[in-house]
């Protein structure tokens, strides 16, 4: 059953994951990472059975809710075709790939933040946090944060890390843990972090050496070919002196390999998202994941 008509709530995306773990459980795992500070699970999936595998994650900030379907409807089609043995296009025979290496998926890592932008404040059960955060005076619709009102994508401890922009201590959120323990776990290759909004491609790591970046940079062309969407330039990794401490900076720091952050949607795009843009960014980037897969095996 396709997800392209509409943008999946939390609930939602816990009951088709769900569905996928039974239909397809011979190949297809799932785990809960962590909980949120208002008690919801963080979940992921992992299709194939490579033992290295690539890291992806969606829904870090709550109001770019289109990505957790648009996961959620890749790795359906991911399963289908290693299902039945078929090729998803020409170039990439699904079963090779994801025998010689799995993809973690990491859908929605921030449920509270994803409940909020697509149904209020109301939905946070605890008291003090649903208190503290509308103290904040955001339009729920346009909550990015976790249900502590912190922006996950700036509390990961790495160089570029400003206790001005998040929190004070740099992986004080569950959320945060949960990412970093599943990095520290898994034998990747890559991480891709899918956001929204501008159509962009983001590689260059200012922390990192010369012949990362270039790496890094071979691998995203790839990826443009595919989507269609531009390359960040060096200068656009951070917006101001408080756009440090993300996923990929910390992924890149530690581990030493592609840390990519890729941005759906056209800058035009209104929050809350529509359900419009479904279909349009689901072909955009359905065969992203495969294409690192075929890149990295051939370095790793």
């Amino acid at each position: 059953m396709s997800l392209l008509n509409k943008i999946l709530t939390y609930r939602e995306i816990m009951e088709r994951i769900k569905e996928l773990h039974l239909k397809y459980a011979n190949f297809l795992d799932y785990q809960t990472i962590g909980v949120s500070h208002d008690g919801r699970k963080i979940p992921m999936l992992k299709i194939g059975y490579g033992e290295k595998c690539l890291i992806c994650s969606g829904g870090v900030h709550g109001r770019e809710s289109i990505n957790p379907t648009i996961l959620l409807e890749i790795l359906e089609s991911y399963c289908r075709y290693y299902q039945e043995e078929q090729v998803i296009v020409r170039e990439y025979d699904v079963c090779y790939f994801l025998d010689a290496c799995s993809i973690c998926m990491i859908p929605v890592l921030n449920p509270d933040g994803h409940v909020i932008a697509m149904e209020g404040f109301e939905e946070i059960k605890d008291a003090r946090l649903r208190e503290r955060i509308i103290n904040q005076n955001i339009p729920y619709k346009e909550w990015k944060f976790n249900g502590r009102g912190i922006d996950i994508n700036r509390n990961f401890p790495s160089v570029s890390f400003n206790s001005q922009a998040s929190s004070r201590w740099a992986g004080s959120e569950n959320e945060t843990k949960a990412l970093i323990n599943v990095f520290n776990e898994m034998n990747s290759i890559a991480y891709i972090d899918f956001h929204s909004r501008g159509e962009v491609i983001y590689y260059y790591r200012d922390a990192m050496s010369y012949s990362y970046n270039q790496k890094s940079r071979s691998l995203a062309l790839s990826l443009q070919k595919i989507t269609g969407y531009d390359l960040g330039g060096e200068g656009e990794e951070f917006f101001d002196v408080l756009s440090g401490g993300n996923t990929v900076n910390f992924y890149s720091e530690k581990f030493k390999k592609p840390a990519i952050t890729i941005e759906t949607l056209p800058d035009e795009a209104e929050f809350p998202v529509s359900d419009r843009y479904l279909k349009d960014t689901y072909w955009e980037v359905y065969a992203v994941l495969l294409e690192v897969i075929k890149r990295q095996l051939l370095i790793y």
